[in-house]
């Protein structure tokens, strides 16, 4: 088996396996003789530097190869901060790859403070290109080599144009895999037992599990929200866009387990409802939070936006009470406490109302109010 079939099938084992992209780094290194490797996760308006809390605690990770212990900790807590290179691509987005002592010559590089952290490694010159990117982040493959070797240089231009594709390709679906493989089966359970359509997304709105309820909105053609190739869209650009920072919002907020934070967006008819179930960062330190997004239709001017929710003839007087209290943002247990109602109690209640209201959470109920105060 030759060294390009090794990679490509190396390339493919990370969608299973992460930790798999070290071998990858070592491979391309073989392969162009590079010394060293590293991918690592940028900003997309600051090219600022996401460093994940696990590398700053253990001081290695899969996405590094060629470096020492010594040597990543001085980077990570010091030279990380004045790093030119990285600076570079704000101007030049390694859209194709490139070596970046085309727009940062050697003379220049030795006057930077960045200088004391390669030059005892004896790597000057770097060949970079893109591997997977979102409108806020992107990820990148870096080889790290002696600039004085044209060789080295060339092998690695050739080696990562000829594979950013795959690279590409094998990124987002590594990602697709260890979101989907990361949900017990609980979790699925309870998605497609909900009254509402709903839908498990990240702060992009990709999309890694939908209840059937949600199928049958998405697959209508008339409906303003769709799914193409795993991702929710908005047919209005502007409205998908108020749903997308709504969403990225949402995920950079605290996560509480007993008080998930939510957001209600309206979108045409629909009103959505999004509630974080999670936090978390990749091995790269790209935001992993996942969020459930509900939908539920919106009649325009319809007599349930005309009287205050709990006020809904359908339910009964200790429902309209419970119900009241999560209008106004309050919690199961604040009712519990007002009115003093045991725990039991209160919690049939909910389940009562969440039947004959239709509802998965008291994020709805908020929701169904900001409307009725906005008509």
């Amino acid at each position: 088996m030759n060294r390009t079939q090794t990679f490509t099938e190396l390339l493919y084992e990370t969608i299973t396996n992460i930790n798999v992209w070290q071998d990858v780094l070592k491979h391309a290194c073989k392969i162009t003789h590079a010394s060293k490797g590293m991918i690592v996760l940028r900003g997309r308006r600051d090219a600022e530097l996401f460093i994940s809390e696990k590398l700053y605690i253990e001081l290695k990770s899969p996405m590094l190869y060629g470096f020492s212990t010594k040597e990543i900790k001085a980077y990570v807590m010091e030279y990380s901060q004045c790093d030119p290179w990285g600076k570079i691509t704000i101007e030049h987005h390694p859209i194709r790859p490139y070596a970046v002592s085309k727009y940062l010559p050697i003379q220049e590089l030795q006057k930077t403070k960045f200088w004391e952290w390669i030059k005892p490694q004896e790597i000057s010159d770097s060949v970079t290109v893109e591997i997977h990117g979102t409108a806020d982040v992107w990820v990148s493959i870096n080889l790290f080599f002696n600039h004085n070797n044209e060789e080295v240089r060339q092998s690695s231009l050739a080696l990562l144009q000829n594979f950013q594709k795959i690279m590409y390709d094998v990124w987002r679906l590594g990602l697709q895999f260890r979101n989907t493989n990361s949900f017990p089966e609980s979790l699925i359970y309870f998605l497609e037992q909900q009254n509402s359509a709903s839908i498990i997304i990240d702060r992009n709105l990709n999309v890694f599990h939908t209840n059937k309820k949600a199928d049958l909105i998405l697959l209508d053609s008339t409906n303003s929200i769709m799914k193409i190739s795993n991702h929710l869209l908005i047919r209005n650009k502007e409205k998908h866009k108020n749903l997308r920072e709504s969403v990225s919002k949402l995920s950079n907020k605290l996560f509480n387990p007993k008080k998930p934070p939510y957001t209600a967006i309206q979108l045409d008819n629909w009103v959505c409802t999004a509630t974080l179930l999670s936090e978390g960062q990749n091995i790269v330190g790209e935001d992993t939070a996942l969020c459930l997004l509900t939908i539920s239709s919106k009649t325009i001017k319809s007599n349930a936006q005309l009287i205050p929710v709990w006020e809904n003839s359908i339910l009964t007087r200790r429902e309209s009470q419970l119900v009241k209290v999560l209008a106004l943002g309050g919690m199961v247990v604040d009712f519990q406490n007002e009115y003093g109602i045991a725990k039991s109690t209160a919690h049939a209640h909910w389940g009562n109302i969440k039947k004959k209201l239709e509802i998965v959470d008291r994020a709805q109920i908020f929701a169904k109010h900001q409307i009725f105060l906005e008509n």
